[in-house]
């Protein structure tokens, strides 16, 4: 119970925090930027109506058209009760979804594929009779754009994977699969509480974005600094042809395994690691030493450097 509230009230409080705390200073710095600090609050309250204004797209609605078989479907596709049957299909279908692991029968298997084809065929009718219904205003609203999409991607993956060929297609099947998983989605039209939480994420992205480029020099930075301190680490304990500073990418590889917490110190110690009588290492091994013994890393660690790189980079990024 005490390791859990202390990362709890530790790690999540404290880090919410400070991330509150950065995105609020970045977006006074950028009102200040903008003059926006100038303005009046009526002033401001206008500009952001008319923003509102300007952002806002009208609904659109389908009136009768005095063709009975078209009319009937506007009838359906504007109800309620047609609205709920579809998202429980979508429920279902992302329930269908979870239902895989690993030696499963093939039975079973085919059933599933039996499942997810019905599903298949219940979201083209849907598709089909918003089409007859709203024609070319079908188009014209995003979630109907994802959802056409979408019947059409995974009826392609369905004749694609039926040839036999020389490749392998299965991730087709996968990136299909994920895409109809996005009609979860859906529900925020109907749950004000998850739509309010999209918004709020949407509305974010800007300040998070520039957060995220801070975040991407950081690693940029000690990265470099990795390569520059501990490239001809002998490999050893966690260290590895993949844990290492021997190229940018593998740096940076490392210190985004380090900023989820996952034995970041048992790397710090491996970096510390002296010349000894367990650990054979060249202390102040360079890049010639590396070439006269035939391009493998015989370096020593250094603790202070270790210690200062890992906890600074830790306080800083995680």
């Amino acid at each position: 119970m005490f390791a859990i509230a202390s990362t709890v009230l530790m790690t999540l409080l404290f880090l919410n925090l400070f991330v509150g705390v950065v995105i609020e200073s970045f977006n006074k710095e950028k009102e200040l930027l903008s003059l926006n600090n100038l303005l009046k609050k009526v002033e401001k309250a206008w500009i952001e109506t008319c923003q509102l204004c300007y952002n806002s797209k009208p609904r659109i609605t389908t009136p009768e058209t005095g063709a009975k078989f078209r009319d009937n479907m506007i009838k359906i596709c504007n109800s309620s009760k047609f609205d709920n049957f579809i998202l429980l299909m979508i429920l279902g279908n992302t329930l269908s979804l979870t239902l895989k692991w690993y030696g499963q029968s093939k039975d079973f298997e085919k059933q599933l594929e039996t499942v997810n084809l019905v599903f298949g065929i219940i979201f083209s009718i849907e598709a089909i009779m918003k089409i007859i219904a709203y024609r070319r205003n079908y188009f014209r609203e995003a979630w109907n754009q994802f959802d056409f999409t979408v019947v059409i991607l995974t009826w392609l993956v369905l004749i694609i994977l039926q040839f036999e060929l020389p490749f392998d297609v299965s991730i087709l099947g996968m990136i299909a699969r994920t895409l109809r998983i996005g009609r979860v989605f859906r529900l925020s039209k109907r749950v004000q509480a998850i739509q309010v939480i999209l918004l709020t994420l949407i509305e974010a992205i800007p300040s998070i974005s520039a957060l995220g480029i801070l975040l991407g020099l950081l690693f940029f930075l000690y990265s470099i600094i990795g390569m520059s301190f501990f490239t001809f680490m002998k490999f050893g304990g966690e260290l590895n042809y993949h844990v290492n500073f021997k190229t940018f990418i593998n740096g940076v590889l490392l210190l985004m395994r380090n900023s989820t917490g996952e034995a970041w110190d048992t790397i710090m110690y491996d970096y510390m690691r002296a010349r000894s009588i367990t650990f054979q290492c060249v202390p102040d091994f360079n890049y010639y030493d590396y070439l006269n013994n035939d391009k493998v890393m015989n370096g020593c660690g250094n603790a202070t450097i270790s210690v200062v790189f890992f906890y600074s980079f830790n306080i800083i990024v995680s």
